[in-house]
């Protein structure tokens, strides 16, 4: 996912979406999904947003996200103990402009590490790869998504000491001069999984997390499936699902033939397909192996939210 963003950076490809978001909605978000990650490793998350923070900016939320999650993963990745803390505020000589800072008390940079760390496949050190592991790519793709904004991500860093990345964006407010309201139209409810059981079939753990979240926030009962051989097991158990959310790409047995699987054992809820991949016909393997709507990622929550709600409730009238 981190490669195929970097490739479409690279080639000129890539699209913002911006719209209204809640910066501080957002940053509970990062926390509610990172705090498992961060209490395993014995860390405290914490948050604080300074007074003066809009309550609604005019931002591309998924890759405002994803910078987020990119450099919180790393501060917890890399900090032994001790805590991360993820900051946010305006800054005092551009109103409109916001900065997260995220900060840690792990291994820290040296001067030279922080000259390097934004470039693609760099880590502090080799011994930190072989350590660590990763691919290196998160904090690249991070100061790019920022650059596409208009904006920067910096580092302040001392050895074994810890570190602070802060990202700067443009970051208009929000109002009815942005997206004005129109009185005369018919109010339309958000869509709702109230009542539904889903099955979200994803391997990749931050993933699980974020997607669960949507989901029940928008009333599903949620079960995970850790790869396509599990969900097999669960769709034979008594257990009845509305909707299976399937990540086409895991180890294994992957999502298309996890759901030639069920359809040929007679499972005929809807399946809605979620896969890094972008490339042409991808949408149209997916269709064909018998899912029967297509997301790329990352998830955009409410499209994902919508077509589920759709799916069901299609498959209600019909039955």
């Amino acid at each position: 996912n981190q490669i195929l963003d970097l490739s479409k950076i690279e080639s000129g490809t890539f699209r913002l979406d911006t719209e209204p978001v809640d910066p501080r909605a957002l940053v509970r978000e990062i926390v509610e999904l990172m705090e498992p990650r961060a209490r395993e490793g014995g860390l405290q998350l914490w948050t604080l947003i300074e007074p003066g923070l809009p309550e609604r900016i005019l931002t591309d939320p998924v890759r405002l996200r994803q910078m987020l999650l990119n450099l919180v993963s790393n501060a917890i990745k890399f900090t032994h103990d001790g805590s991360v803390t993820i900051l946010a505020g305006v800054d005092r000589d551009d109103p409109g402009r916001l900065w997260f800072d995220v900060e840690d008390s792990g291994i820290g940079l040296t001067k030279e590490q922080c000259q390097r760390i934004f470039e693609p496949f760099e880590q502090a050190d080799s011994g930190t790869t072989r350590r660590y592991g990763g691919t290196g790519l998160g904090l690249s793709i991070t100061q790019r998504l920022a650059r596409l904004m208009g904006g920067e991500v910096s580092v302040r860093s001392a050895e074994s000491l810890g570190s602070c990345f802060r990202i700067s964006i443009p970051a208009p407010v929000a109002d009815e001069t942005v997206a004005p309201e129109r009185p005369s139209a018919p109010s339309i409810p958000s869509p709702t999984l109230k009542g539904t059981r889903i099955l979200l079939v994803e391997d990749g753990l931050d993933n699980q997390r974020l997607i669960a979240i949507h989901l029940r926030r928008a009333g599903a009962l949620v079960v995970v499936a850790d790869d396509g051989r599990h969900a097999l097991d669960l769709t034979e158990s008594d257990i009845a699902f509305d909707a299976v959310v399937m990540d086409m790409q895991m180890p294994r047995l992957d999502g298309y033939d996890t759901t030639r699987a069920m359809r040929e054992r007679g499972r005929s809820w809807p399946i809605v397909a979620v896969t890094a991949n972008a490339r042409q016909g991808d949408r149209e393997r997916c269709l064909d192996a018998g899912c029967d709507d297509y997301l790329p990622k990352p998830i955009d929550a409410p499209r994902l939210v919508e077509t589920l709600a759709r799916l069901v409730n299609e498959t209600r009238t019909a039955s």
